[in-house]
């Protein structure tokens, strides 16, 4: 087949973009045709892409003056240069079917546009709710997790009137603005299946009116290098936070539950964000909570090779982090917060442990029990792997996605 994958970025400044060039790779390895359409931020991934040229400009919001925000203030909602632009290539490179990814604010449903008008499948990947909550974050006034799903169940004025992006009314106002937008055209009603990588938002996609016949599940995957990866037993005594220092992501949780644990209980918070100066400050009397900032390469996975365990103490909804499939193959066991997909892949007490989100006592008591059971830390971290192994590996979601493609190009999705 001829594939398009389009996402806002073809270069890596975060999870949805590293997913999309992974999904092309594994597409050509399997002798596919694949084809790419992004912004043109960069460091491209293939710096020399051929078609690059095709690629509309990205535009950086927050260095616009006033003047040039005003100029550009419909382009989040609708993006006509990328809607022409991919209507050239499309004309050029002729694709079986286009799989989009992140479109948001900056592709925009524009894209859909040129495809529907090419007579050209899409799939799209829901990497996050998006399409159900404004705000993107299911954040309820900007602090917790939005467990009545308002705006899926309801209207989604309820964005603004709880101020559910950065507590800001301004903002709340414009990201709304944007998600009725999108409601009233109907755009992604043009869409022919949807890749959910858990089961928790193939529910949300349900709840908001998307027909159970375009949701497909789909489990994310890790690269088959990592299943290379020998089971360690032994560690140095440490647990493992890993990802983007932001609210959301829960480290102020982690960090409340080490002031609870005695000091030889120790944690590695790897990774940079806006909260880092935040979590330092308040980690300023803990000597076991040590920040490593960035890390990638050996350096990370030596991080992976000698923890007791990760900890995922998210506030949002998380979808599939492929973090705990990396945990499991290094055959390390994940405390994860029960929320989103990650109950579905965190099993409770045979691979790892999960707890009530924000719940401090729950989650030092977990941290607690795998510190001084490390036969239990060991065993749980051997089943994370044979999990991983049996559902999260490049051919099981390549099996799958290849039926949805079929399903979509030819099958009863084609014509919905």
């Amino acid at each position: 087949m001829r594939i398009l994958m389009i996402n806002n970025y073809f270069s890596n400044t975060g999870g949805a973009d590293v997913y999309t060039y992974a999904v092309g790779k594994l597409l050509r390895e399997n002798g596919h045709e694949v084809f790419f359409f992004a912004t043109d931020e960069k460091p491209y991934f293939e710096e020399n892409y051929e078609y690059s040229n095709y690629f509309p400009r990205n535009i950086n919001y927050k260095s616009l003056s006033k003047l040039e925000l005003i100029k550009h203030n419909f382009r989040p909602f609708y993006n006509f240069e990328a809607e022409s632009k991919l209507n050239n290539y499309l004309k050029l490179i002729k694709p079986d079917i286009v799989h989009c990814n992140c479109i948001f604010f900056n592709l925009t449903p524009s894209v859909l546009n040129a495809c529907y008008k090419n007579n050209i499948p899409v799939v799209m990947t829901l990497h996050g709710p998006q399409l159900m909550c404004p705000s993107v974050k299911m954040m309820y006034k900007s602090e917790a997790y939005c467990s009545d799903k308002l705006c899926i169940s309801g209207n989604p004025i309820h964005c603004i009137a709880n101020r559910c992006l950065d507590n800001s009314l301004i903002k709340s106002i414009g990201i709304t603005s944007e998600f009725v937008f999108r409601k009233i055209h109907g755009l992604y009603n043009r869409i022919s299946g949807f890749i959910c990588p858990s089961n928790a938002i193939l529910e949300l996609a349900r709840m908001s009116g998307i027909s159970e016949d375009k949701l497909f599940l789909v489990n994310n995957f890790v690269d088959k290098s990592l299943f290379n990866n020998e089971v360690h037993s032994q560690n140095e005594g440490y647990f493992l936070f890993v990802g983007r220092l932001s609210r959301e992501k829960g480290a102020h949780y982690l960090v409340d539950a080490m002031d609870k644990l005695p000091k030889d209980v120790k944690v590695h918070i790897v990774g940079t964000g806006q909260e880092e100066d935040n979590l330092k400050a308040q980690s300023l009397n803990l000597p076991n909570v040590e920040f490593l900032g960035f890390k990638s390469g050996n350096e990370l996975q030596n991080e992976y090779k000698n923890c007791i365990a990760t900890v995922i103490p998210c506030d949002w909804f998380e979808n599939f982090p492929t973090t705990i499939i990396e945990s499991f193959t290094y055959g390390k066991p994940v405390i994860g917060s029960r929320i989103g997909g990650i109950p579905e892949m965190i099993d409770d007490g045979i691979n790892g442990i999960t707890f009530e989100p924000r719940n401090i006592d729950e989650l030092a008591q977990a941290i607690y029990k795998l510190h001084i059971n490390n036969e239990l830390a060991c065993k749980m971290g051997e089943n994370g792997r044979l999990k991983a192994e049996k559902h999260y590996t490049p051919d099981t979601y390549y099996s799958k996605l290849i039926q949805v493609y079929n399903n979509c190009t030819f099958g009863e999705c084609a014509n919905l």
